[in-house]
């Protein structure tokens, strides 16, 4: 993929009307740090097949549909998210954001719960480091 529709992707998924598509409610300064300091793009997909990658993963934490909400925030972030993978770089999230990170299954953060995501039995929360 060249250079140049990269940053137009990446620009699209910056802009506030797609944020508002999605119900997603945080700033751009949050999303930037998501996507490129911790290296979780938007919407990532793991793998196209869910049973496969259960099948080579087997002992780790995976939510397909992940979202990344704070109660200061609400909803950051949403992809699959293999959490055993990806913990140092959650847990350093949570110390940026200087409050709890709590990974949540789709339908805690989506649909009728997209403005007021449901933190009750999160999949992980990372607690931000002193």
């Amino acid at each position: 993929m060249e250079i140049k529709s990269l940053r137009k992707i990446t620009r699209f998924f910056l802009s506030e009307k797609y944020w508002r598509s999605i119900n997603v409610r945080a700033d751009k300064d949050l999303l930037e740090l998501c996507m490129d300091k911790f290296s979780f793009p938007v919407g990532r997909m793991i793998s196209e097949s869910k049973s496969e990658y259960h099948t080579r993963h087997p002992d780790n934490l995976v939510i397909f549909n992940a979202n990344l909400c704070t109660k200061e925030h609400g909803k950051i972030w949403y992809g699959d998210l293999d959490v055993t993978l990806s913990k140092d770089r959650l847990q350093q999230l949570a110390t940026n954001l200087g409050c709890r990170l709590y990974v949540l299954h789709e339908m805690q953060a989506r649909f009728n719960n997209a403005d007021a995501p449901v933190f009750k039995k999160p999949a992980a929360v990372f607690y931000p480091n002193p």
